[in-house]
């Protein structure tokens, strides 16, 4: 099992799944470690594909903030949820938690 911010994956487990000590995932906000952490996923996942829109948002992202969380699209709104890629995944994350 890997824990990054907030956020747990078990081996073989293509999404995180919220932990169980109470910092669970909702559309009221992140943290900024938990949104660098769903950014740092969405990213790998954006890789699998050569061209993308998805992969191509996160590159131009990357590029004009210069790596810098605080200038990301996920940083324009509060509670870091300005990206639709995360916002995405993290609907995800709460569908598979709920079943």
């Amino acid at each position: 099992t890997l824990v990054t911010a907030g956020l747990t994956t078990s081996q073989g487990a293509d999404t995180l799944q919220p932990q169980s000590h109470g910092v669970g995932v909702c559309m009221d906000g992140l943290t900024k470690d938990e949104a660098v952490a769903l950014c740092s996923s969405v990213r790998e996942q954006n890789q699998a594909t050569l061209f993308s829109p998805e992969r191509i948002q996160c590159w131009k992202c990357v590029r004009a903030s210069r790596n810098n969380p605080d200038a990301m699209i996920m940083a324009s709104k509060p509670g870091y949820l300005g990206c639709d890629l995360i916002n995405k995944l993290l609907a995800r994350i709460k569908r598979a938690s709920s079943v």
